[in-house]
């Protein structure tokens, strides 16, 4: 009887450890492992470098071009510089009218909603529009809109932004940061 309560609870045990070690993900990739890897597996779902504004980012940030919810988008991978670990990564979509930015706003957030049915979810707005945030487990999602006010291209000066951050190494990050003051 012993023995099998002792089997329960180390079975116990290993499922919570290895939930903890669970990873948000982005474009079904575990948000972890090096940039090059990261980089890799971006690859083989069809995303390439953007090199045009990969040489304009600072180090700790990465650039691709790809698909993402059915769309074209521009997509920035976050990793520590000293580790190289990946920690966050964000797809955006540019040059949309106002109307048309509000209106694939709410086509994104219903389908989070959706996926993320007993997660916290947060309405919000920043700047006069509307924000979400979703806070799960395993990370965090932010769905932000912004307007680029130095652009020619009126009324094509709109972006929505889907950002996903990693909460283990989101922290193994910040920690490092911290480490330099």
């Amino acid at each position: 009887m012993k023995k099998t309560i002792l089997l329960l609870l180390l079975s116990i045990i290993a499922m919570v450890c290895q939930a903890q070690e669970e990873h948000m993900k982005f474009a079904g990739i575990p948000l972890n492992g090096t940039i090059n890897q990261f980089q890799t597996k971006l690859q083989t779902k069809g995303f390439v470098i953007n090199s045009k504004i990969n040489s304009m980012l600072p180090v700790g940030t990465r650039s691709f071009k790809g698909t993402f919810i059915g769309k074209k988008a521009t997509v920035a991978v976050y990793y520590d510089t000293n580790t190289q670990i990946v920690y966050g990564a964000k797809a955006y979509f540019i040059d949309m009218t106002e109307e048309k930015v509000k209106e694939e706003f709410n086509n994104v957030k219903g389908m989070l909603s959706l996926k993320y049915v007993g997660h916290e979810i947060t309405d919000g707005t920043k700047n006069q529009y509307p924000t979400l945030t979703i806070n799960t487990n395993k990370g965090t999602i932010f769905v932000y809109i912004m307007k680029d006010e130095l652009t020619i291209n009126y009324p094509y000066i709109h972006s929505l932004h889907i950002e996903y951050h990693d909460f283990l190494n989101g922290l193994k990050h910040r920690s490092n940061v911290m480490d330099d003051l």
